[in-house]
């Protein structure tokens, strides 16, 4: 898994937060944190609502869940629209674009496969 190799390479103690949008089976309770935790030092923990984002964690998506940042903090919310595409990473960088403007970084890592994302 890409997620696996970045977390591999990355320094320890970088000083940076990471959020971990994955396309996850919304009726499958996920595995990530519990596969992450091993390759990094950093806490990894799966995002909950108004969970304040800290430095040297990486936050990982609930299955089934849209995760926005603001105040400092993370927000969870259920998709809108029950049929079609679920854009959680555009719904997350619109959000960090938002909060954060020049101070946030996106990586992108992707395996082959059909992009869930517009852009």
């Amino acid at each position: 898994m890409p997620a696996e190799g970045f977390l591999d390479a990355l320094p320890a103690g970088n000083g940076m937060a990471f959020i971990l949008v994955q396309h996850l089976d919304p009726t499958h309770e996920s595995m990530m944190v519990n596969l992450l935790a091993g390759h990094t030092s950093m806490t990894v923990r799966q995002a909950t609502d108004g969970m304040l984002i800290e430095r040297e964690h990486l936050y990982v998506i609930p299955p089934g869940t849209y995760l926005s940042v603001g105040d400092g903090a993370l927000h969870l919310s259920q998709p809108q629209a029950r049929h079609g595409a679920r854009l959680p990473f555009d719904f997350l960088l619109h959000s960090l674009a938002a909060e954060c403007d020049t101070r946030a970084i996106c990586v992108i890592l992707r395996e082959p496969a059909p992009t869930a994302a517009l852009g």
